[in-house]
């Protein structure tokens, strides 16, 4: 069998597997990232729009805790 020597084409193949695998890397974070991000403004909107319908009701405002 013959041994495996580390040449320029030895090389060249680490480094483009290297490369494949970070670019790789690096677009899985932003599509989690812009998930996350997208998941807590969604969040935010169904609270706004809550508070906001809240608002509108006729029970809303109309208790008053006493001290």
């Amino acid at each position: 069998m013959q041994d495996i020597t580390q040449n320029n084409m030895m090389d060249h193949l680490i480094f483009e597997i290297e490369k494949t695998v970070t670019s790789v890397k690096e677009r899985l974070a932003r599509a989690v990232n812009q998930t996350i991000m997208e998941t807590y403004w969604k969040i935010g909107q169904y609270i706004v729009e809550f508070e906001r319908d809240k608002c509108k009701s006729d029970l809303w405002g109309k208790t008053v805790i006493n001290t």
